[in-house]
Protein backbone atom coordinates (compact mmCIF):
# COMPACT_ATOMS: atom_id res chain seq x y z
CA UNK A 1 0.00 0.00 0.00
CA UNK A 2 1.39 3.48 -0.86
CA UNK A 3 2.62 5.19 2.32
CA UNK A 4 3.88 8.71 3.03
CA UNK A 5 7.65 8.92 2.59
CA UNK A 6 8.19 10.23 6.12
CA UNK A 7 6.41 7.21 7.61
CA UNK A 8 8.53 4.80 5.56
CA UNK A 9 11.76 6.49 6.69
CA UNK A 10 10.69 6.42 10.34
CA UNK A 11 9.79 2.73 10.03
CA UNK A 12 13.22 2.02 8.56
CA UNK A 13 14.94 3.98 11.34
CA UNK A 14 13.01 1.93 13.91
CA UNK A 15 14.83 -1.16 12.63
CA UNK A 16 18.21 0.40 13.48
CA UNK A 17 19.00 0.25 17.19
CA UNK A 18 21.80 2.79 16.79
CA UNK A 19 19.55 5.46 15.21
CA UNK A 20 16.75 7.72 16.40
CA UNK A 21 14.17 9.41 14.17
CA UNK A 22 14.52 12.55 16.27
CA UNK A 23 14.69 14.95 13.31
CA UNK A 24 12.97 13.23 10.38
CA UNK A 25 11.07 15.84 8.32
CA UNK A 26 10.01 17.98 11.27
CA UNK A 27 8.28 20.47 8.96
CA UNK A 28 6.19 17.68 7.36
CA UNK A 29 7.37 18.76 3.90
CA UNK A 30 7.27 15.25 2.44
CA UNK A 31 3.92 14.90 0.66
CA UNK A 32 4.56 12.00 -1.73
CA UNK A 33 3.65 8.37 -1.15
CA UNK A 34 5.74 5.32 -2.00
CA UNK A 35 5.56 1.54 -1.85
CA UNK A 36 8.49 -0.31 -0.29
CA UNK A 37 8.93 -3.85 0.95
CA UNK A 38 11.55 -4.22 3.69
CA UNK A 39 12.13 -7.91 3.01
CA UNK A 40 15.74 -8.38 1.83
CA UNK A 41 16.35 -4.62 1.83
CA UNK A 42 18.63 -2.92 4.31
CA UNK A 43 17.05 0.00 6.23
CA UNK A 44 19.81 2.27 4.92
CA UNK A 45 18.87 1.55 1.29
CA UNK A 46 15.20 2.20 2.04
CA UNK A 47 16.02 5.54 3.69
CA UNK A 48 18.29 6.54 0.82
CA UNK A 49 15.85 5.55 -1.95
CA UNK A 50 12.83 7.20 -0.35
CA UNK A 51 14.74 10.41 0.42
CA UNK A 52 15.91 10.53 -3.18
CA UNK A 53 12.38 10.08 -4.56
CA UNK A 54 10.15 11.93 -2.11
CA UNK A 55 8.55 15.21 -3.09
CA UNK A 56 6.92 18.21 -1.44
CA UNK A 57 3.30 19.18 -2.13
CA UNK A 58 4.58 21.45 -4.89
CA UNK A 59 6.34 18.58 -6.59
CA UNK A 60 9.85 19.79 -5.72
CA UNK A 61 12.31 16.95 -5.16
CA UNK A 62 15.23 17.28 -2.79
CA UNK A 63 15.90 16.31 0.82
CA UNK A 64 19.16 16.34 2.76
CA UNK A 65 20.05 14.35 5.85
CA UNK A 66 22.73 13.38 8.32
CA UNK A 67 23.32 11.39 11.48
CA UNK A 68 24.73 13.30 14.45
CA UNK A 69 27.17 11.88 16.99
CA UNK A 70 24.45 10.66 19.44
CA UNK A 71 22.83 8.68 16.59
CA UNK A 72 19.95 11.00 15.67
CA UNK A 73 18.88 10.96 12.04
CA UNK A 74 18.01 14.36 10.62
CA UNK A 75 16.17 14.68 7.29
CA UNK A 76 14.98 18.02 6.02
CA UNK A 77 14.04 19.78 2.79
CA UNK A 78 17.05 20.91 0.83
CA UNK A 79 18.15 24.52 1.41
CA UNK A 80 15.82 24.88 4.40
CA UNK A 81 18.47 25.32 7.12
CA UNK A 82 21.20 27.95 7.54
CA UNK A 83 24.21 27.45 9.77
CA UNK A 84 24.31 29.50 12.98
CA UNK A 85 28.12 29.86 12.79
CA UNK A 86 29.62 33.19 11.74
CA UNK A 87 32.98 32.74 9.97
CA UNK A 88 33.98 36.41 10.12
CA UNK A 89 37.71 36.58 11.00
CA UNK A 90 37.71 32.83 11.74
CA UNK A 91 39.01 31.38 8.45
CA UNK A 92 42.52 30.02 8.92
CA UNK A 93 43.13 28.89 5.33
CA UNK A 94 41.18 27.61 2.31
CA UNK A 95 41.47 26.08 -1.15
CA UNK A 96 39.12 26.75 -4.11
CA UNK A 97 38.22 24.35 -6.94
CA UNK A 98 35.95 25.10 -9.93
CA UNK A 99 34.12 22.54 -12.06
CA UNK A 100 32.65 23.65 -15.41
CA UNK A 101 32.76 20.29 -17.16
CA UNK A 102 29.71 18.95 -15.30
CA UNK A 103 27.41 21.78 -16.49
CA UNK A 104 24.19 20.61 -18.19
CA UNK A 105 21.55 23.20 -19.07
CA UNK A 106 18.98 21.22 -21.08
CA UNK A 107 17.55 18.12 -19.43
CA UNK A 108 14.95 15.66 -20.68
CA UNK A 109 13.17 13.24 -18.34
CA UNK A 110 11.14 10.19 -19.35
CA UNK A 111 8.51 8.77 -17.02
CA UNK A 112 6.14 5.83 -17.04
CA UNK A 113 4.95 4.35 -20.36
CA UNK A 114 1.26 4.89 -19.67
CA UNK A 115 0.25 7.95 -21.69
CA UNK A 116 -2.44 7.77 -24.38
CA UNK A 117 -2.40 10.18 -27.29
CA UNK A 118 -4.76 11.83 -27.62
CA UNK A 119 -5.72 11.66 -23.95
CA UNK A 120 -9.37 11.26 -25.02
CA UNK A 121 -9.13 8.40 -27.50
CA UNK A 122 -12.55 9.23 -28.97
CA UNK A 123 -11.69 12.83 -29.82
CA UNK A 124 -10.17 12.15 -33.26
CA UNK A 125 -13.51 10.83 -34.51
CA UNK A 126 -15.66 13.51 -32.83
CA UNK A 127 -14.35 16.44 -34.89
CA UNK A 128 -12.77 17.16 -38.26
CA UNK A 129 -10.30 19.55 -36.62
CA UNK A 130 -6.73 18.49 -37.31
CA UNK A 131 -7.63 16.21 -40.21
CA UNK A 132 -6.74 16.81 -43.85
CA UNK A 133 -8.39 14.81 -46.63
CA UNK A 134 -5.97 14.47 -49.53
CA UNK A 135 -8.14 12.12 -51.63
CA UNK A 136 -11.90 11.65 -51.57
CA UNK A 137 -13.95 13.57 -48.99
CA UNK A 138 -14.53 13.36 -45.25
CA UNK A 139 -17.43 14.05 -42.91
CA UNK A 140 -18.78 13.15 -39.46
CA UNK A 141 -21.26 10.27 -39.41
CA UNK A 142 -23.85 10.38 -36.60
CA UNK A 143 -25.80 7.24 -37.49
CA UNK A 144 -23.24 4.44 -37.54
CA UNK A 145 -20.83 5.52 -34.81
CA UNK A 146 -19.56 2.94 -32.41
CA UNK A 147 -18.69 5.35 -29.61
CA UNK A 148 -19.58 8.94 -28.74
CA UNK A 149 -21.61 11.19 -31.01
CA UNK A 150 -19.83 10.69 -34.33
CA UNK A 151 -17.44 8.50 -36.29
CA UNK A 152 -15.08 9.77 -38.99
CA UNK A 153 -16.31 8.93 -42.49
CA UNK A 154 -13.98 9.08 -45.50
CA UNK A 155 -15.63 8.67 -48.92
CA UNK A 156 -13.89 7.43 -52.04
CA UNK A 157 -14.05 9.68 -55.11
CA UNK A 158 -16.99 9.18 -57.46
CA UNK A 159 -16.59 5.82 -59.18
CA UNK A 160 -14.15 4.48 -56.59
CA UNK A 161 -10.51 5.13 -55.83
CA UNK A 162 -8.42 6.31 -52.90
CA UNK A 163 -9.97 7.56 -49.63
CA UNK A 164 -7.16 9.13 -47.60
CA UNK A 165 -6.94 11.36 -44.53
CA UNK A 166 -3.98 12.39 -42.39
CA UNK A 167 -3.02 14.48 -39.39
CA UNK A 168 0.28 15.60 -37.86
CA UNK A 169 1.26 16.24 -34.24
CA UNK A 170 4.22 16.82 -31.97
CA UNK A 171 6.68 13.94 -31.94
CA UNK A 172 5.46 11.10 -29.75
CA UNK A 173 7.70 9.61 -27.09
CA UNK A 174 8.03 5.85 -27.47
CA UNK A 175 4.42 4.95 -28.40
CA UNK A 176 3.80 1.21 -28.10
CA UNK A 177 0.53 0.58 -29.96
CA UNK A 178 -1.70 2.22 -32.56
CA UNK A 179 -5.44 1.43 -32.34
CA UNK A 180 -8.57 2.35 -34.28
CA UNK A 181 -12.00 0.81 -34.78
CA UNK A 182 -12.85 0.35 -38.47
CA UNK A 183 -15.92 -0.45 -40.58
CA UNK A 184 -16.79 -0.49 -44.32
CA UNK A 185 -19.76 -1.66 -46.43
CA UNK A 186 -17.97 -4.09 -48.78
CA UNK A 187 -14.64 -5.51 -49.95
CA UNK A 188 -11.75 -3.70 -51.60
CA UNK A 189 -11.50 -5.88 -54.67
CA UNK A 190 -8.08 -5.38 -56.19
CA UNK A 191 -7.45 -2.30 -54.04
CA UNK A 192 -5.24 -1.77 -50.98
CA UNK A 193 -5.32 -0.24 -47.50
CA UNK A 194 -2.48 1.07 -45.34
CA UNK A 195 -1.72 2.82 -42.08
CA UNK A 196 1.21 5.17 -42.55
CA UNK A 197 3.26 6.87 -39.83
CA UNK A 198 5.31 9.96 -40.69
CA UNK A 199 8.69 9.59 -39.00
CA UNK A 200 9.29 12.50 -39.01
CA UNK A 201 7.62 13.54 -42.31
CA UNK A 202 5.84 12.10 -45.33
CA UNK A 203 9.13 11.61 -47.16
CA UNK A 204 10.12 9.19 -44.38
CA UNK A 205 7.35 6.89 -43.23
CA UNK A 206 6.49 3.42 -41.97
CA UNK A 207 3.61 1.51 -43.53
CA UNK A 208 1.36 -1.36 -42.40
CA UNK A 209 -0.82 -3.28 -44.85
CA UNK A 210 -4.35 -3.60 -43.36
CA UNK A 211 -6.30 -4.79 -46.42
CA UNK A 212 -6.75 -8.35 -45.13
CA UNK A 213 -7.78 -7.13 -41.70
CA UNK A 214 -10.48 -4.85 -43.15
CA UNK A 215 -11.91 -7.45 -45.51
CA UNK A 216 -11.87 -10.26 -42.94
CA UNK A 217 -13.21 -8.31 -39.98
CA UNK A 218 -14.81 -4.97 -40.87
CA UNK A 219 -17.47 -5.48 -43.57
CA UNK A 220 -20.69 -4.10 -42.06
CA UNK A 221 -19.34 -4.50 -38.53
CA UNK A 222 -16.90 -2.75 -36.25
CA UNK A 223 -13.54 -4.36 -35.47
CA UNK A 224 -10.55 -3.07 -33.52
CA UNK A 225 -7.30 -2.71 -35.43
CA UNK A 226 -4.35 -2.89 -33.01
CA UNK A 227 -0.80 -2.55 -34.34
CA UNK A 228 2.24 -2.89 -32.08
CA UNK A 229 4.93 -0.32 -32.87
CA UNK A 230 8.70 -0.31 -32.78
CA UNK A 231 11.66 -1.95 -34.47
CA UNK A 232 10.69 -5.35 -33.08
CA UNK A 233 7.53 -5.28 -35.21
CA UNK A 234 9.19 -4.69 -38.58
CA UNK A 235 8.44 -7.33 -41.24
CA UNK A 236 11.28 -9.65 -42.19
CA UNK A 237 10.58 -12.69 -44.33
CA UNK A 238 13.16 -14.80 -42.47
CA UNK A 239 13.29 -13.43 -38.93
CA UNK A 240 9.92 -11.79 -38.36
CA UNK A 241 7.36 -12.87 -40.98
CA UNK A 242 4.44 -11.68 -38.81
CA UNK A 243 5.80 -8.14 -38.43
CA UNK A 244 3.21 -5.55 -39.42
CA UNK A 245 5.46 -2.70 -40.56
CA UNK A 246 7.68 -1.99 -43.52
CA UNK A 247 9.59 1.10 -44.62
CA UNK A 248 7.26 2.95 -46.97
CA UNK A 249 9.74 5.63 -48.00
CA UNK A 250 13.00 7.27 -46.97
CA UNK A 251 14.67 6.52 -43.66
CA UNK A 252 11.95 6.69 -40.98
CA UNK A 253 12.81 6.58 -37.28
CA UNK A 254 10.62 5.09 -34.55
CA UNK A 255 11.57 7.85 -32.13
CA UNK A 256 10.24 10.53 -34.51
CA UNK A 257 6.59 9.53 -35.07
CA UNK A 258 4.77 12.77 -35.84
CA UNK A 259 1.99 11.97 -38.31
CA UNK A 260 -0.73 9.42 -39.10
CA UNK A 261 -2.35 8.64 -42.46
CA UNK A 262 -5.21 6.22 -43.17
CA UNK A 263 -5.27 5.37 -46.85
CA UNK A 264 -7.41 2.89 -48.79
CA UNK A 265 -7.94 2.29 -52.51
CA UNK A 266 -11.27 0.69 -53.39
CA UNK A 267 -11.73 -1.30 -56.60
CA UNK A 268 -14.64 -3.37 -55.23
CA UNK A 269 -17.97 -2.41 -53.68
CA UNK A 270 -16.71 -0.18 -50.86
CA UNK A 271 -17.55 3.52 -51.27
CA UNK A 272 -16.54 4.80 -47.82
CA UNK A 273 -14.60 3.92 -44.66
CA UNK A 274 -15.59 4.59 -41.04
CA UNK A 275 -13.02 5.17 -38.30
CA UNK A 276 -13.88 5.57 -34.63
CA UNK A 277 -12.47 5.53 -31.07
CA UNK A 278 -10.54 3.99 -29.46
CA UNK A 279 -8.45 5.94 -31.92
CA UNK A 280 -4.83 6.88 -31.32
CA UNK A 281 -1.60 5.74 -29.70
CA UNK A 282 -1.37 3.76 -26.46
CA UNK A 283 1.30 3.66 -23.76
CA UNK A 284 3.43 6.54 -24.91
CA UNK A 285 6.04 7.62 -22.38
CA UNK A 286 5.43 10.65 -20.21
CA UNK A 287 8.15 13.23 -20.72
CA UNK A 288 9.32 16.68 -19.73
CA UNK A 289 12.14 19.10 -20.62
CA UNK A 290 13.73 21.91 -18.61
CA UNK A 291 16.41 24.29 -19.82
CA UNK A 292 18.15 27.46 -18.64
CA UNK A 293 18.89 30.25 -21.13
CA UNK A 294 21.37 32.03 -18.85
CA UNK A 295 23.53 28.93 -18.51
CA UNK A 296 23.24 28.26 -22.25
CA UNK A 297 24.47 31.78 -22.92
CA UNK A 298 27.55 31.17 -20.77
CA UNK A 299 28.44 27.61 -21.74
CA UNK A 300 26.43 26.82 -24.88
CA UNK A 301 23.64 24.24 -24.98
CA UNK A 302 24.75 21.23 -22.97
CA UNK A 303 22.38 18.26 -22.82
CA UNK A 304 22.92 15.05 -20.90
CA UNK A 305 21.40 11.69 -21.83
CA UNK A 306 17.67 11.57 -21.00
CA UNK A 307 16.81 10.47 -17.47
CA UNK A 308 14.27 7.66 -17.10
CA UNK A 309 12.15 7.36 -13.95
CA UNK A 310 9.25 4.91 -14.19
CA UNK A 311 7.66 6.35 -11.03
CA UNK A 312 6.73 9.58 -12.86
CA UNK A 313 3.12 9.27 -14.01
CA UNK A 314 2.46 12.55 -15.85
CA UNK A 315 4.20 15.05 -18.11
CA UNK A 316 4.01 17.57 -15.25
CA UNK A 317 5.89 15.25 -12.90
CA UNK A 318 8.55 14.76 -15.57
CA UNK A 319 8.91 18.53 -16.00
CA UNK A 320 9.28 19.02 -12.24
CA UNK A 321 11.92 16.28 -12.09
CA UNK A 322 13.76 17.91 -15.01
CA UNK A 323 13.58 21.29 -13.27
CA UNK A 324 14.97 19.78 -10.09
CA UNK A 325 17.87 18.22 -12.00
CA UNK A 326 18.44 21.46 -13.89
CA UNK A 327 19.02 23.30 -10.62
CA UNK A 328 21.69 20.73 -9.86
CA UNK A 329 23.47 20.86 -13.22
CA UNK A 330 23.05 24.32 -14.79
CA UNK A 331 25.83 26.22 -12.97
CA UNK A 332 29.52 25.67 -12.53
CA UNK A 333 30.42 24.36 -9.09
CA UNK A 334 32.69 26.07 -6.60
CA UNK A 335 34.10 23.75 -3.95
CA UNK A 336 35.92 25.05 -0.87
CA UNK A 337 38.11 23.15 1.54
CA UNK A 338 38.19 25.51 4.49
CA UNK A 339 39.81 25.30 7.93
CA UNK A 340 38.44 27.27 10.87
CA UNK A 341 38.36 27.12 14.65
CA UNK A 342 36.63 24.10 16.17
CA UNK A 343 32.88 24.42 16.58
CA UNK A 344 30.23 21.80 17.33
CA UNK A 345 27.52 23.82 15.58
CA UNK A 346 28.58 22.85 12.07
CA UNK A 347 25.93 20.48 10.69
CA UNK A 348 26.05 18.65 7.33
CA UNK A 349 23.37 19.95 4.97
CA UNK A 350 23.27 23.45 6.47
CA UNK A 351 24.02 26.44 4.27
CA UNK A 352 26.97 28.49 5.49
CA UNK A 353 27.68 32.08 4.49
CA UNK A 354 31.25 32.44 3.23
CA UNK A 355 32.99 35.71 2.31
CA UNK A 356 36.42 35.53 0.63
CA UNK A 357 37.07 39.05 -0.59
CA UNK A 358 40.38 38.25 -2.29
CA UNK A 359 38.62 35.74 -4.58
CA UNK A 360 35.39 37.73 -5.06
CA UNK A 361 33.29 35.12 -3.23
CA UNK A 362 30.26 36.10 -1.20
CA UNK A 363 27.83 33.20 -1.27
CA UNK A 364 26.09 30.47 0.69
CA UNK A 365 27.73 27.05 0.52
CA UNK A 366 26.29 23.72 1.62
CA UNK A 367 28.29 21.86 4.23
CA UNK A 368 29.17 18.45 2.80
CA UNK A 369 31.72 17.17 5.30
CA UNK A 370 32.78 18.15 8.81
CA UNK A 371 36.12 16.94 10.17
CA UNK A 372 37.21 17.86 13.68
CA UNK A 373 40.89 17.66 14.65
CA UNK A 374 42.20 17.95 18.19
CA UNK A 375 45.96 18.32 18.67
CA UNK A 376 47.11 19.10 22.19
CA UNK A 377 44.82 22.00 23.16
CA UNK A 378 44.15 23.14 19.60
CA UNK A 379 40.77 22.23 18.12
CA UNK A 380 40.24 22.90 14.42
CA UNK A 381 37.43 22.07 12.04
CA UNK A 382 37.92 21.34 8.35
CA UNK A 383 34.84 21.87 6.17
CA UNK A 384 34.16 20.62 2.67
CA UNK A 385 31.75 23.18 1.18
CA UNK A 386 30.04 23.46 -2.18
CA UNK A 387 27.60 25.84 -3.81
CA UNK A 388 26.36 22.88 -5.86
CA UNK A 389 22.78 21.77 -5.05
CA UNK A 390 24.04 18.26 -4.25
CA UNK A 391 22.00 15.23 -5.22
CA UNK A 392 20.60 13.52 -2.16
CA UNK A 393 22.38 10.18 -2.63
CA UNK A 394 25.78 11.85 -2.53
CA UNK A 395 24.76 14.00 0.43
CA UNK A 396 23.72 11.01 2.52
CA UNK A 397 26.79 8.98 1.65
CA UNK A 398 29.24 11.77 2.46
CA UNK A 399 27.33 12.81 5.58
CA UNK A 400 27.36 9.34 7.05
CA UNK A 401 31.07 9.03 6.29
CA UNK A 402 31.71 12.44 7.87
CA UNK A 403 29.80 11.53 11.02
CA UNK A 404 31.93 8.39 11.43
CA UNK A 405 34.99 10.64 11.31
CA UNK A 406 33.51 13.05 13.85
CA UNK A 407 32.58 10.25 16.23
CA UNK A 408 36.06 8.74 16.04
CA UNK A 409 37.67 12.07 16.94
CA UNK A 410 35.50 12.86 19.94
Amino acid sequence: MPTNGKTIIKDAVALCSYLSDYGVDQSNAIASTHSYVFDEKTPWNVIREVADACQTSGGAVGFDGYVDAPGNLWIFQRNSSNSTVDLTDKILHYKIDYDVYRVKNKIKVYGKAAKNFPSNLDSWSESLNGWTCDSGSMSLNSTQQRKGTYCLQVNTPSGGGVASVYRTFDTLVKPQTFVVWARMPGNLGGGYAYVRLAAPDWSNYFQADIKSFLENNCINTWALLSLALGSGNMYNADNNPTGAWTVGAGNPQWNQISGLKLIANCVGSTSYFLWDGDFGFLNCTFSGIAEDSTSQGLYGVRMCEPITDDSLASDDECVKKAQSLLVYYKDRVTTLTLTTFGDNNFKPGDKLHVVLSNDNIDDYFRILEVRHTLRDVYWQTELLLSNEPIMVDYVFRKMFEAQKTIASNQ
